[in-house]
């Protein structure tokens, strides 16, 4: 090595040349170790706050101190200069704000976002997902209100978005010398997606909780309504089985709650006859839709009664989860449209027989002159002839002419209105008076007689010839049906008090009258039997007796189960006030 004193000028001046460049070089690399040591520290910074902000989202539940809490703790970890973050509305106007490193400088902020104007980096920020970066936001942001405060610093602004919903704006504010720094960018974008999520978690549960709220609300008046209804009300399984039932039903039906729960509703209230049918019909009907019908259902105890029933799916999403079931008893309802429809019937039957009754009597009286003529001369041509065909024609022609003298007969016993001699008498003794009379034909018709009459049944005002023709009549007409039918048969008579009136019933297993002639038995000249003699006077004459009486008189009876008349008189403790009887006056030709 050549000593110093012996070095050249010029080789001095290389050694120096070659000494400053090392020192540039160092002091490069000291420059650069700095900026790594920054941005290691900034970086560490944020990634303290993100993992701050992450305990806060799973702490805080409010919005307000959420957000707050999030922008304090990046000014106290050291992360970021300042931060403010903007909830906007759908038309971009401010909800919610919350900042820290600002203060009262972020006020102008405040007031122009409520007014719904926008920075030209929020206005950026929320056409696009990326980071919105602003390297001098001092000089090229100078609409803003913030723009003193990032003198000689970058921003950073991003939009809050989750779901495809704008939540609104983070900006923070960061040394320049970072802000182009693509990790610090997806840090950034991290926070913000953390943040969002956050936001979008909080809303749900509010929204979940809320309408856990309005569940309940609807659970509670349902359940109200559900017990408190008079109506019977059940809800079941896909397979008939009871999961709820209410007063309503336990009071129609007779079950506690606790006796039906988990047991099969058509096992409970179904009759037996409708069982197979109906049950199951109804049971596929609700299942497709809503179904409203009246029908009948039996209670606990077996009796019977008319219910409105309404049912219908149970629907769970796309399926169905059961059905539910609600009933009305019309029972009251039922039997008071058959009373109208009965008095009905018997307003219209008593207007029917009174028009009917004059046309009778005067054509009973036309007839009745010529017939007398015809039966005498008949009778007279009878005792001179000898020839015995012309006997027979004249026998043929004189019982014609009695059969018809029959008819004129009872026309006018159908028409005529005579003064009864009413009596106190036991009902009891004029049926079995009547019976005596039918005895025999009944003994040798094969016919069983069972009677039913209850002792001690007080007396009643009656005719009591007229009571016999009335019974009479019932009893040959039953008779006469069975004996058609078959060969033999069961007549069943029976007397009870029922509210103030005695009813004696006649019921007999003959083949039954059609539903079709029910409301015609007690017309004029209706019969079933035109052929074998009946003239269709009989009944129409004890349906007026019946009436003159009080009284009532109903036939029920059902195809192939033979048929019941009923006769209902009123019970009366003293003698009827005959002033205050009204006749029918004779009508012309009667006698």
């Amino acid at each position: 090595m050549i000593p110093d004193k012996d070095k050249t000028k010029e080789q001095l001046v290389d050694e120096m040349a070659v000494l400053c460049q090392r020192i540039a070089e160092l002091e490069i690399l000291e420059t650069k170790r700095k900026w790594a040591e920054q941005r290691l520290e900034h970086l560490n910074a944020v990634l303290r706050t993100i993992r701050k902000v992450n305990q806060l989202i799973a702490r805080e539940k409010d919005p307000d101190r959420l957000l707050e809490s999030i922008c304090d703790s990046f000014i106290i970890t050291r992360g970021y200069y300042n931060i403010w973050i903007a909830l906007l509305d759908e038309s971009q106007r401010l909800l919610v704000t919350a900042e820290a490193g600002l203060g009262k400088a972020f006020l102008p902020m405040v007031k122009r976002l409520k007014r719904g104007e926008l920075t030209i980096c929020g206005q950026r920020a929320l056409l696009q997902s990326d980071v919105v970066v602003t390297e001098d936001p001092f000089s090229s942001c100078t609409d803003c209100p913030l723009a003193n405060k990032y003198s000689g610093r970058g921003a950073l602004t991003i939009r809050l978005e989750h779901g495809g919903k704008v939540y609104g704006l983070l900006s923070a504010s960061i040394p320049a010398a970072l802000i182009a720094d693509e990790e610090e960018q997806a840090l950034f974008q991290e926070i913000a997606k953390d943040i969002t999520l956050a936001l979008h978690d909080i809303e749900f549960e509010e929204e979940y909780k809320q309408a856990e709220e309005e569940i309940q609300i609807q659970r509670a008046r349902f359940e109200s309504i559900f017990e408190r209804s008079l109506e019977g009300i059940v809800t079941l399984d896909i397979n008939n089985n009871i999961l709820e039932a209410n007063t309503g039903f336990e009071n129609i039906f007779g079950y506690k709650r606790k006796e039906i729960i988990g047991k099969r509703l058509d096992d409970l209230i179904v009759p037996e006859r409708f069982y197979s049918t109906e049950a199951k019909e109804l049971d596929k009907m609700a299942l497709d839709g809503i179904l409203s019908n009246e029908t009948i259902r039996k209670r606990k105890d077996g009796t019977e009664i008319n219910v409105s029933m309404s049912a219908g799916p149970i629907e769970t999403g796309e399926e169905i989860g059961g059905l539910f079931v609600i009933f009305r008893d019309i029972t009251e309802r039922k039997q008071a449209e058959e009373r109208e429809k009965q008095l009905q019937q018997e307003l219209y039957l008593s207007s029917r027989l009174a028009s009917i009754g004059e046309l009778s009597a005067g054509v009973a009286h036309e007839i009745n002159n010529p017939l007398t003529g015809i039966l005498g001369f008949s009778q007279r041509l009878l005792r001179k002839s000898t020839d015995e065909k012309v006997k027979q024609d004249l026998e043929r022609i004189h019982n014609e002419a009695l059969r018809a003298a029959k008819v004129v007969e009872n026309l006018l016993a159908f028409a005529r209105q005579t003064k009864p001699m009413r009596e106190h008498l036991d009902i009891n003794d004029i049926v079995q008076k009547t019976l005596e009379l039918r005895a025999y034909e009944l003994k040798t018709g094969n016919i069983k007689v069972a009677l039913d009459l209850a002792p001690s049944l007080p007396k009643i005002i009656v005719d009591s010839h007229q009571m016999q023709e009335v019974f009479l009549n019932i009893i040959l007409n039953a008779e006469q049906t069975m004996t058609e039918a078959s060969r033999g048969g069961k007549l069943t008579i029976k007397t009870q008090e029922t509210k103030g009136y005695i009813r004696i019933s006649f019921g007999d297993d003959g083949p039954g009258i059609a539903a079709e002639h029910l409301d015609k038995l007690f017309d004029p000249f209706f019969t079933t039997r035109g052929e074998n003699g009946g003239t269709g006077l009989g009944l129409s004459v004890c349906h007026g007796i019946v009436v003159e009486h009080g009284g009532k008189m109903i036939a029920r009876s059902k195809p192939g189960r033979g048929a019941t008349f009923f006769v209902e008189l009123p019970t009366a403790t003293e003698e009827i006030d005959e002033s205050k009887i009204i006749y029918r006056q004779p009508v012309r030709g009667s006698k």
